[in-house]
């Protein structure tokens, strides 16, 4: 595949081939991950991570495997579906109320307040509070001011 490779180091005495091969390695396999005795006690190689492959890359190489591997595709049991399905409804249902909330919302029709600029500054002048932690106060009619009710 052409992926970067890294270099690595295999502790131990025994050359790790043996283990590599008994666990279903390949000789070529084995001879990319251990090339050399790195030094005693060790040996030298190298090594791909799966991150060094782009995300469509990594995605249809894991299709290839698992298709090999005779993963199929499953349709869970009756009680787990008619969850999902009640999950997927209740999204939908929100997802739905988002967006009429959101077209009801049209910023553009709102006052904003003369002194908004002054207000967000005091806000977070003497609070570890970010600008729009400030704006969500002011909209939702918290002083904003610690020590105070409603004080977030």
């Amino acid at each position: 595949m052409s992926l970067q490779s890294e270099p690595v180091e295999h502790k131990g005495h025994r050359d790790p081939r043996w283990s590599l091969r008994t666990s279903g390695a390949t000789e070529e396999e084995c001879e990319h991950l251990v090339r050399y005795p790195y030094r005693l006690g060790s040996w030298g190689g190298e090594r791909v991570e799966l991150n060094a492959m782009a995300a469509d890359q990594l995605a249809e190489w894991l299709e290839v495997k698992l298709v090999a591997a005779g993963v199929e595709k499953l349709v869970p049991d009756p009680d787990v579906l008619a969850d999902g399905y009640r999950r997927a409804v209740r999204q939908e249902a929100v997802r739905r109320a988002i967006e009429a909330a959101l077209a009801g919302a049209n910023g553009h029709h709102m006052k904003v307040p003369d002194d908004l600029v002054a207000d967000v500054t005091a806000r977070i002048t003497d609070a570890a509070d970010s600008w729009d932690d400030a704006l969500l106060d002011i909209v939702r009619g918290r002083s904003g001011k610690p020590g105070e009710p409603g004080a977030s």
